[in-house]
């Protein structure tokens, strides 16, 4: 355990043992495969969630600096954030990266961070058993009875939303992103800062959406299935448009707590998109009416994408070793920052 003498605290990381969930070997635990499967258990909570995180509740850390004295609510606290970052069953390795890293920020000068991992099911009995433990010790993982494919992103981020809906209140802002990102702390939280900083200054009556890696305007949509960019192709049946909605890419997005609920809301009666944020930053927020001007751009340094540690030919070392010189950097940049780590 450290503490250093600047207002950077890096402390460990507890968590009371969570309870190993079983769920009991019937119908209802049967892996749903369909989007009217998911929306059906959704509304009967027939076996939606096999794993639900518990990070919301337990203390943290152990150190007095960074639990003000074990109470979770403090008057130095003027926002909490929950990241929903989704993973696959079988990136724990991913997952564990994060934890050591910003991903175990808890505090920044008056930011609050959450982080849940959000995970489908797998096939593989291994992975299972290896998710019950990991789940057992860090209590960080939300694991919907769904695919866990790439293809099926989308119900993924439902899955992430629907369990917000009922366990995050209004006040809290809601994040989506994917695992293979690192957060620069302190500019997301002053990039944040400047995005609820905006409402009264632009008379808006809600908080702005943050894109905080890329914001797509004016973008084609991919309709070559086998070229660079097949990953995001759709086809003209799926989306007819010659051109893309303003939406925010999957990487990272903030929005408030109610507009994630309207969103919500707006999904149940349509199917979802295989791009799960043109989808739901785009078209479903067109949808409640939330005009393009409140969709902000991202500042810049907030987010680097390792690209799922693999590289490519515009980036040449995206690895692991890279992701960790890259977070030290950063840490060691901190001079007047009032930050808390917890670590486990």
């Amino acid at each position: 355990m450290l503490c250093r003498a600047r207002t950077f605290y890096s402390t460990s990381h507890y968590y009371p043992a969570a309870e190993v969930q079983k769920p009991p070997e019937s119908a209802a635990t049967a892996t749903l495969i369909t989007y009217d499967d998911i929306v059906k258990a959704s509304s009967s909570n027939g076996g939606y969630f096999l794993k639900e995180p518990t990070v919301l509740r337990k203390q943290r850390c152990i150190v007095e600096a960074c639990t003000d004295g074990g109470r979770m609510h403090t008057k130095n606290v003027t926002w909490t954030m929950v990241s929903f970052i989704k993973s696959k069953a079988n990136s724990s390795n991913y997952r564990d990266i994060l934890r050591r890293s910003w991903a175990a920020t808890t505090y920044v000068d008056g930011g609050r961070f959450f982080y849940i991992f959000v995970v489908g099911k797998s096939e593989n009995k291994s992975v299972e058993h290896d998710l019950v433990k990991e789940h057992e010790r860090y209590g960080d993982i939300l694991q919907y009875n769904g695919p866990d494919d790439y293809r099926n992103i989308a119900l993924k981020t439902l899955a992430g939303m629907k369990w917000a809906d009922v366990n995050l209140p209004n006040s809290f802002l809601y994040t989506s992103m994917d695992d293979d990102f690192l957060v620069d702390m302190a500019r997301l939280k002053n990039a944040i800062d400047n995005g609820i900083g905006l409402k009264p200054k632009s008379n808006w009556t809600e908080l702005p959406m943050m894109c905080m890696y890329v914001k797509g305007s004016g973008e084609k949509p991919v309709r070559d299935l086998y070229g660079e960019y097949g990953k995001y192709f759709i086809d003209e049946n799926t989306f007819k448009w010659h051109v893309l909605p303003v939406y925010c890419h999957g990487g990272m997005y903030i929005m408030s707590t109610t507009i994630m609920k309207q969103l919500l809301a707006a999904s149940r009666d349509q199917e979802p998109l295989y791009l799960d944020d043109v989808w739901i930053t785009g078209i479903l927020r067109n949808k409640i009416g939330m005009p393009d001007e409140m969709v902000l751009a991202p500042e810049k340094g907030v987010t680097t994408h390792f690209l799922g540690f693999k590289g490519d030919k515009e980036h040449k070392k995206v690895t692991v070793t890279d992701y960790i010189k890259q977070w030290n950097e950063i840490i060691e940049g901190y001079t007047h920052v009032s930050m808390c780590q917890c670590f486990k």
